[in-house]
């Protein structure tokens, strides 16, 4: 998994990766912030098959914590904005989350008290310009201010943990369960199969990143496409953006495509 991203951020380094808020992003771009992103949270103690929770919105620091959780070789744990309270923290802890990545906007969601009897050691808080809301936990602007010396990828093999996804728990607790590298390279190639994502496709993503989005998103960063991503689903912007940024490709819910 790890040579077919390493390949595409290379192949594709000077196309525009991703455009969120007005700014777009090229795929050099995200690999440089990615990587040094990835030696800051190896300085935190980040390793190889260490869980990393990521609680944010549709915003560009997803694309570029996605890719440097990659690199390190650690484990993903995402975290959807529509959880209650009492599932975030229970995620997290279950995981053994040593780190979490959180949107200012969603700390209502981290129920402290639980989060301290956990295996979470730090707190990286962004808000919309990707700068840290609360002085007590590291900024996401100083982690990334200084570029990366000689950082080397964290080695992973096919069968090794690649993220944790979190059933609907319709019966209880939710329950973790673990996905290796060669599933998310066997689901990114399908999608490239059956759903044919192709390179010159220009994709529209509105709903959340941790959830289906994200995997699309991944697919595209394979192939070298460009990913429109809007904070939320609202109808006549996605009618606005399909004519203006000439979309080719995008994902929607049953509900959404009624609207």
């Amino acid at each position: 998994s790890q040579f077919m991203f390493r390949n595409a951020l290379w192949r594709h380094a000077d196309k525009t990766a991703v455009v969120v808020g007005g700014r777009s992003y090229s795929y050099r771009e995200l690999d440089e912030l990615s990587t040094r992103l990835a030696a800051q949270l190896r300085g935190l103690g980040l390793n190889k098959g260490d869980r990393l929770a990521i609680a944010l919105r549709n915003c560009v620091e997803f694309a570029i914590t996605d890719l440097a959780i990659l690199k390190l070789g650690a484990v993903k744990v995402p975290q959807n904005e529509m959880l209650s309270r009492s599932d975030v923290s229970y995620m997290i802890g279950h995981s053994g989350a040593r780190l979490l990545v959180v949107h200012g906007s969603l700390k209502d969601k981290l129920d402290k008290a639980e989060l301290a009897t956990t295996a979470l050691a730090d707190i990286v808080e962004v808000d919309d310009l990707g700068v840290g809301v609360d002085v007590g936990h590291r900024d996401w602007q100083q982690l990334l201010a200084e570029p990366a010396v000689e950082f080397e990828w964290g080695a992973v093999e096919p069968d090794d943990a690649a993220f944790i996804l979190y059933t609907g728990g319709t019966t209880g607790r939710s329950k973790g369960v673990m996905h290796t590298h060669r599933a998310m390279m066997i689901n990114g190639l399908t999608h490239i199969v059956h759903g044919e994502i192709a390179e010159t496709e220009k994709l529209l993503l509105t709903s959340p990143l941790p959830h289906s989005a994200g995997f699309f998103l991944q697919t595209a960063f394979l192939q070298g496409a460009t990913v429109h991503v809007h904070a939320r689903f609202d109808p006549l912007a996605v009618l606005d953006a399909i004519s203006r940024d000439k979309v080719t490709w995008t994902f929607m819910v049953p509900t959404m495509i009624y609207r």
